[in-house]
């Protein structure tokens, strides 16, 4: 993360159709899907994984200090059965015990103060882990996210997405329904004081499988004298400018091809162009380029 990049990973759903090659997620219409950012998913992981570590010593010593503690007794007990100089009595902190007891208690006492030194260690090190964890929590208050329509692949991110909150580190998304079809949507994780970069390396394609594919009706429009859009419903005058809306369902992302009649013939989907004009001898009245057709077609692309 040295060049402060991020990458988005795929957390659900468990079964994603993810193609790691061109990074892109297959989903079924209006499924949620979630979107981590790898390195704080890992980064984060790593520090936790050395807190619990420092922790269950923490525990252990605890744990050793029980074990040593009934050793120790169990010496002593041992000790006085021997006899001998250790059921001798002596005066320990104001009271007369054997010298067995005596031997125990100090033992116990220096055992305990070596787990306390060794807890206070362990505590030190949480401390120091406890705020390197904090330190990464506040630098990934920072990130945003890029989520917009992606027209090929070439398309570059338009910047963070209003909608995502700032410091978000998993996104919950769905495609919404004018998007069904197969169509593409660009997701990418990035720092606020940075840009996205619209490479695979950082962020991922979305896109839905294309479900019951149809178009469900088409209207023409005209303009008023406004030039606000208003749906025709009667004759126009010819040379009228005019727009023919199409209404699809689960087609985002397919070109739509449309054939034309008038009086029962195909009109031509001409393409228009400035055609330079050369003359063996050129007079005064002939243009230097006439505008006309330079391809037709019998089908127009929607």
């Amino acid at each position: 993360m040295a060049n402060n990049t991020l990458t988005a990973i795929v957390l659900k759903p468990d079964n994603a159709d993810f193609n790691e090659q061109y990074r892109t997620l297959t989903t079924q219409e209006g499924q949620v899907f979630s979107v981590g950012i790898k390195e704080y998913i890992e980064g984060k992981k790593n520090i936790q994984e050395r807190i619990t570590a420092l922790e269950n010593e923490k525990k252990n010593i605890d744990i050793d200090l029980a074990i040593e503690q009934n050793r120790l007794f169990d010496q002593a007990n041992q000790r006085y059965s021997e006899g001998g100089k250790w059921t001798e009595m002596e005066n320990h902190n104001g009271v007369q015990v054997t010298h067995a007891q005596v031997s125990m208690d100090e033992n116990i006492k220096a055992a305990k103060n070596k787990a306390e030194n060794l807890k206070k260690a362990k505590d030190n090190l949480l401390k120091n882990l406890n705020h390197e964890l904090e330190t990464f929590e506040k630098k990934f208050e920072s990130v945003v996210w890029a989520w917009n329509l992606a027209y090929q692949r070439s398309s570059l991110p338009n910047g963070k997405n209003e909608t995502i909150a700032l410091g978000t580190k998993e996104v919950n998304l769905a495609l919404k329904q004018h998007l069904y079809g197969g169509g593409f949507a660009w997701l990418e994780p990035f720092f606020e004081n940075s840009k996205p970069t619209g490479n695979i390396k950082s962020g991922l394609y979305v896109h839905t499988a294309s479900q019951n594919a149809q178009v469900l009706t088409a209207e023409w429009y005209g303009y008023d004298k406004d030039n606000n859009p208003l749906k025709i419903d009667k004759p126009i005058i010819p040379g009228s400018k005019v727009q023919l809306h199409i209404y699809t369902r689960s087609m985002y992302g397919h070109n739509i091809r449309v054939e034309l009649k008038a009086n029962g013939k195909t009109l031509k989907a001409n393409a228009y162009g400035s055609v330079i004009q050369v003359y063996a001898n050129k007079k005064p009245e002939q243009p230097d380029s006439t505008y006309e057709v330079v391809d037709s077609k019998d089908l127009f692309l929607a």
